[in-house]
């Protein structure tokens, strides 16, 4: 029978749900640890979150096949009621077949006695009941009766008595004939009894044990949720493990780390102190030659100034003999003409100087490219510092970032104001250019003049190159210096 099957399956999937909780709470998977197992473990913390991963993925694999069978289990019950509702539609149309045929029995003679009708209800009820040894019995006794040859009659004629073509038998014969139909109706209406009896008893055996089927399932439902609710806090408690093993091991790891890379920031920072030492002697030589350089150019402008005092004397004493002296005319006008020329070749000495000023100013730009790049190396040392402060394994000190940002301001600063210096012997020697195109007459002058220029250029020149070479320098050391912090800070 599939029902008893089907009661056999879900006893078995009972059984092994239970004898799966009993294992799972049985091994302990939600006892906590003591503290001589927790600190055995911590010396392979990877191990052991592997193992609880591995835990967490058998349960999450456990919850998942309870879920199927118990999908199937609903499936199998659905199944099974279907079943029962189409067996019991054509047992209730056997017995309204049959209900008849007990009420023409019952209609007989009135010699013959009367027994109770079997209750409709009670056979639809037991109509869905399948009991293979009945429906052998059953079909047997049919067989034994279809041998017989009192039953060679059509079905429908059973119940009536048979009139013979002989000649009418006398009254005894009548009535034996009567009491053996008789007795032979009381016998089927005492097996339909029988059988009655035997599908009430099978009913209520039926009913007994869907209401136990009903209640195996309500308590694999109780027992799946107890189970998926240990599941649940077993994950979460292996899940909170899993975690305190990660922080443990990040501490630990973290501690390593900055132990070495305190050490290793100590050695570093002595470097850079060192370097920064070497910086600011650096700029207080350079500040030195800048002043010395600004003191030189203020003597040279009051030289030329006391040379230009006496150029104009000697322009009014050379006036003076001009007016004088009319018979010198011609050899005026011929020094006229050759300063002239002199004047052109001093137009071209100019134009060659004009171009000389474009790389001056050429030079100054890339200057400015310097700071520029300075900035740049700022900018990355702040981004460095946002970094290091981010970073968790780094522990970098934020005074040394501080001093190291004083140290570079102070480098720009005094950079701008070399640029300042420059700028002015650039305007000064913009005076001087225009003092001596003013002063193209006097070819003396103009020599000197253009010989004080190209010194004031040549020095101007150097002091742009030397400053550029500093920069340089500088550039080298600070990119090497955040070459180095951006490779301790990455181990």
């Amino acid at each position: 029978m599939s029902w008893l099957k089907l009661n056999d399956s879900l006893n078995k999937v009972k059984g092994q749900i239970t004898s799966f909780a009993q294992e799972v709470l049985a091994e302990g998977i939600v006892e906590e640890e003591t503290e001589e197992e927790v600190e055995g473990r911590r010396f392979n913390p990877i191990k052991e979150l592997e193992q609880a991963k591995d835990q967490i993925g058998q349960l999450t694999g456990l919850c998942a096949t309870q879920d199927q069978e118990i999908a199937k289990l609903r499936k199998q019950i659905a199944e099974f009621q279907q079943l029962k509702t189409e067996q019991a539609l054509p047992s209730s149309k056997s017995i309204a077949k049959d209900s008849p045929l007990l009420t023409d029995q019952n209609a007989g003679p009135s010699t013959s006695t009367q027994h109770p009708p079997v209750p409709a209800a009670s056979a639809l009820e037991d109509s869905w009941f399948w009991d293979p040894e009945q429906n052998v019995s059953s079909t047997s006794s049919s067989s034994k009766k279809d041998d017989d040859p009192e039953n060679d009659s059509p079905r429908s004629g059973a119940d009536l008595t048979t009139i013979p073509l002989e000649p009418p038998a006398t009254e005894g014969e009548i009535i034996e004939r009567l009491h053996r139909q008789l007795t032979d109706k009381s016998q089927q209406l005492k097996k339909q009894m029988l059988e009655n009896a035997l599908l009430n008893e099978n009913l209520t055996q039926m009913s007994g044990e869907n209401r136990e089927l009903n209640e195996n399932i309500e308590e694999l439902d109780r027992q799946h949720e107890l189970v998926v609710e240990n599941l649940l806090t077993a994950k979460k408690n292996l899940q909170d493990r899993c975690s305190k093993l990660e922080e443990e091991l990040r501490i630990k790891q973290g501690e390593a780390s900055v132990t070495k890379e305190l050490d290793e920031l100590k050695v570093s920072y002595g470097k850079l102190e060192q370097s920064y030492v070497n910086s600011c002697q650096e700029s207080v030589r350079l500040k030195a030659e800048l002043e010395r350089i600004v003191v030189e150019n203020i003597d040279a402008v009051a030289g030329l100034e006391g040379e230009i005092t006496e150029l104009k004397k000697n322009l009014e004493e050379s006036q003076n003999s001009l007016l004088a002296v009319d018979h010198k005319f011609n050899t005026l006008a011929r020094e006229n003409a050759k300063m002239d020329e002199q004047l052109a070749t001093l137009k071209d000495e100019n134009e060659q100087m004009g171009k000389k000023l474009e790389q001056m100013t050429t030079q100054s730009e890339q200057l400015a490219k310097a700071e520029d790049e300075c900035e740049q190396l700022k900018r990355e040392l702040e981004e460095l510092k946002r970094k290091s402060e981010e970073d968790a394994f780094v522990a970098l000190d934020q005074t040394e970032l501080e001093e190291l940002r004083k140290n570079y301001e102070a480098l720009a600063a005094e950079v701008e104001r070399w640029k300042t210096d420059c700028d002015r012997l650039q305007e000064d020697n913009l005076v001087l250019q225009k003092k001596l195109e003013e002063r193209k007459t006097d070819e003396t002058q103009v020599a000197q003049l253009q010989q004080e220029v190209s010194e004031l250029q040549n020095e101007l020149r150097s002091v742009i190159i030397d400053n550029s070479v500093q920069l340089d320098a500088k550039e080298k050391e600070w990119q090497e210096k955040l070459n180095f912090v951006k490779a301790e800070n990455s181990r």
